[in-house]
């Protein structure tokens, strides 16, 4: 039998990252040579609780934005590698470690260093942003984090260069990931695609479109939502009859919030959050798109859900949206997506490409 271990860093929202390791996890779990062990800190019951196929390993320890954790790192650095050791009592089984974002990657590494004998997979949704992406440090909210980011990052490219050595198999979430991938750490072994739940995100042919443009994602600076809102705010002069409503919450939703006042059309923004996965779904359906603005994004869920929906998605023309999203969706500048919001959408895209069992048979590959 071969157990594999996930390492992730939480689950406290079930999007993202968080939901390809539940995904994956599950599907992998049912085949019977298989038995899977999750390892993270702060865990949603909420989240998790159906995913009873799986052993849940939860690590009392603070959320990686707070100094407490980066503080003492090498304090929560033994409690992951006692808790590892813990799952792994039966020497006689094949265990492979699987590593996900930045900073769990960070410990599966560390623990491969004197671990040899154990197959390390990175799965990499991106390179260590906060390391690689110059917008991610940017739109660190903390200036002295900010601050003691921009330091210290010529020795993280080093250290990550060097941990990610200790890798037996990188597997990318896309073509722009993977091309990205090779460029800063030298190769990638293969490109596994994130997916949806189909039983959930779909087309429902009772729900009637809506005067409404949606957008879906973490507020932060480098997902560019004051630029949604500036171009919705030209776009409503002409089409008083239509609103914009935001889903999600994070950094930058005060901002947001600000500039919405500031332009004076409260009236036609609205912000959604809470929001249950029932209604999002309903706001994917009702929609007349889904607008988003970030350049050079991995790879977007959130388009793929939309689509699912029978919701076109309207995204930058920069590398990873090119994978997923149509050519006459995608947009340049102002100018390109506010004629792209004036057209009637008569058509939807196939999501049929992507798969959950396709993503799992390219991970199983390498385990």
């Amino acid at each position: 039998m071969k157990h594999i271990i996930y390492l992730h860093p939480h689950f406290t929202i079930s999007w993202w990252a968080g939901n390809y390791v539940l995904e994956t996890a599950k599907r992998i779990a049912k085949e019977s040579w298989y038995k899977v062990h999750v390892v993270s800190w702060k865990q949603d019951k909420k989240i998790i609780w159906w995913y009873d196929n799986i052993d849940f390993k939860e690590i009392d320890m603070p959320l990686s934005s707070s100094f407490s954790f980066w503080l003492l790192f090498p304090i929560w650095t033994v409690k992951v590698t006692q808790t590892i050791k813990n799952i792994i009592k039966d020497n006689s089984w094949e265990f492979i470690i699987f590593a996900h974002v930045f900073p769990a990657n960070r410990w599966w590494w560390i623990f491969k260093m004197f671990n040899k004998k154990y197959k390390l997979v990175f799965m990499c949704h991106e390179p260590s942003a906060f390391i690689w992406e110059k917008k991610w440090i940017k739109a660190i909210p903390s200036k002295i984090k900010r601050t003691i980011a921009q330091i210290l990052n010529p020795i993280m490219k080093i250290i990550d260069k060097s941990l990610i050595k200790k890798s037996d198999a990188i597997l990318a979430n896309s073509k722009f990931t993977a091309e990205r991938t090779k460029k800063i750490y030298g190769w990638c072994d293969g490109i596994a695609y994130p997916w949806y739940d189909e039983t959930i995100f779909k087309i429902d042919p009772k729900v009637k479109k809506e005067k409404y443009f949606l957008t879906v994602w973490r507020h932060t600076k480098f997902k560019r939502f004051d630029f949604i809102i500036k171009v919705f705010s030209e776009f409503y002069k002409q089409h008083p009859d239509y609103k914009l409503k935001i889903v999600g919450k994070w950094e930058e939703t005060e901002n947001l919030k600000k500039l919405v006042d500031e332009l004076d059309i409260q009236e036609w923004v609205e912000f959604l959050w809470p929001i249950s996965l029932e209604e999002l779904v309903r706001s994917y359906q009702k929609a007349q798109a889904t607008l988003f603005a970030s350049i050079d994004e991995p790879f977007g869920m959130v388009p793929i859900e939309s689509m699912a929906c029978w919701t076109i998605a309207i995204w930058h023309n920069s590398w990873g949206m090119r994978e997923t999203i149509p050519e006459e969706y995608r947009y340049k500048n102002e100018a390109e997506m506010l004629k792209i919001m004036e057209w009637k959408f008569k058509d939807n895209v196939s999501v049929s490409d992507f798969t959950w069992n396709s993503t799992v048979s390219t991970i199983r590959i390498h385990l």
